[in-house]
């Protein structure tokens, strides 16, 4: 198929001609060979028994490559390497890759050593399957259904194996016993591991939707779903922390009401007991240092925030999240040096990052060095980074036009214009650019059109317009 990729045959079948066109640099190829590469560093960190079940996530943040950003932050958070074989290799070392490999070679064994007994169809059929879900788990991990179904073939082996014309040998069990049992060891679990789990992870997103609007009933929902057994304990109070952590810098002044206080403390005792149970929770890190970033005015808080940071980046030291997040609390505290470190640190590891030239030229123009924001700002839209909301192509336009560099100012005000057309002072500032640039029609016609939501603006329009 692949050989005969050009040809009318295979390409007419979409299927058949994507599979022909699987590339290792686009899409998320390119991320799952970082993950395999971390998988490797991970073995060479502890090669005998690994870093231990479902602690890829940790080996991921140690060896964390600033490339993955490049694909969006989605990209950026692995639990696990997207390969099977990779996955064993770091979390159960040399050991569990060769008990899991070892699994396969005595399946492949035996049925080739009791080939005579089967059919034909059989083993084939049996066959097939294994090779096809070991290279299946060659880029992939499992999941229920194919777990599920690699679960039910063994079963399938095992029967075909058994000598045939053999009976098993009887049951001497009281069935009803045994029904009643199961039943019962059935209906708990799914009480424990199902049931309550729902009821948690409800009361959880209750209380997300709440905190916004009530912050009371919010954290009584939010203490409720702690209350109750689930495995997903940790989750929920990285996700309560999250909203805390995002909604109160935009609404302080509901940080002073009681209620929001108290959940506040709440999330930084919980968060502290994960990192007791978890001490390379990189989020819960994360989440602390954004909690006690809010109480910047508070010397000692903000000095807690500082160490929080420091933690995070010791977990990960070459991640963009926590030297981004940490660049803003040092700006926050005109710590403009200290900021400066951090971004270049996150430049350095990977200069293609536009987000990183954009941050720069925001503390670029926080410290007072115009003409260094503008380039930087002008280096992050040349690398395709595009503002947020209007704020952002204000921000940039406001640097552009007092460093002179009017047709692209022009273009970003241009750009908030259509979802802003009644701002005045928007239209003041696109009046003047464009005077700047040689259109006295256009920002005469701009100035007018201010005067009609501003009877000041003509006034103000004169000091160009001449």
């Amino acid at each position: 198929m692949y050989l005969g990729r050009d040809t009318k045959l295979v390409s007419a079948v979409p299927m058949v001609s994507s599979l022909t066109r699987i590339s290792w640099r686009g899409g998320t190829a390119e991320t799952r060979l970082i993950a395999w590469e971390i998988a490797v560093k991970a073995f060479k960190e502890r090669p005998i028994f690994g870093w231990g079940p479902e602690n890829f996530y940790y080996a991921f943040n140690l060896f964390y490559n600033p490339k993955s950003l490049e694909h969006g932050f989605y990209e950026t958070w692995f639990d696990r390497s997207h390969n099977i074989f990779f996955d064993y290799l770091s979390m159960g070392g040399l050991l569990g890759l060769l008990s899991y490999l070892g699994l396969f070679a005595m399946i492949f064994w035996q049925l080739l050593k009791n080939r005579q007994q089967l059919r034909t169809s059989e083993l084939a059929v049996t066959l097939m399957f294994f090779c096809a879900y070991l290279l299946q788990n060659f880029f992939v991990f499992d999941h229920l259904s194919s777990y599920l179904t690699f679960f039910i073939f063994l079963a399938w082996t095992d029967n075909l194996l058994w000598p045939r014309g053999r009976e098993a040998a009887a049951v001497n069990y009281n069935l009803f016993l045994l029904v009643a049992a199961v039943t019962a060891a059935s209906l708990a679990a799914i009480y424990f591991g199902n049931l309550m789990a729902w009821r948690a992870n409800q009361s959880s997103f209750q209380a997300q939707l709440l905190l916004r609007t009530n912050a009371a009933a919010g954290l009584e929902k939010y203490r409720r779903a702690l209350s109750m057994y689930s495995p997903h304990h940790d989750d929920i109070v990285a996700d309560f922390s999250r909203i805390l952590a995002t909604t109160l810098p935009q609404k302080p002044q509901f940080f002073n009401e009681p209620p929001i206080r108290a959940a506040w403390q709440t999330a930084i005792e919980e968060l502290k007991q994960t990192l007791n149970k978890h001490p390379r929770e990189l989020n819960a890190h994360l989440f602390l240092a954004q909690l006690y970033a809010l109480l910047l005015n508070d010397q000692s808080f903000a000095n807690l925030s500082e160490g929080a940071f420091a933690e995070a980046l010791k977990l990960s030291p070459k991640r963009q999240q926590v030297l981004y997040h940490w660049s803003r609390l040092k700006l926050l505290r005109r710590d403009y040096d200290g900021a400066r470190q951090l971004l270049t640190q996150a430049l350095n590891d990977d200069p293609k990052i536009s987000l990183t030239y954009w941050y720069l030229g925001v503390l670029e123009a926080e410290a007072g060095n115009f003409s260094a924001a503008a380039q930087f700002i002008n280096d992050a839209l040349k690398r395709g980074y595009g503002p947020q909301n209007d704020g952002e192509f204000i921000f940039a336009a406001d640097i552009l036009k007092n460093t002179k560099d009017y047709a692209r100012a022009r273009d970003l005000y241009n750009a908030v214009l259509t979802s802003r057309p009644n701002d005045a002072g928007l239209m003041l500032n696109l009046s003047e650019v464009y005077m700047l640039l040689g259109d006295k029609l256009r920002a005469a016609e701009l100035a007018e059109r201010a005067a009609l939501y501003d009877p000041k603006a003509l006034e103000t329009a004169k000091k160009w317009l001449r």
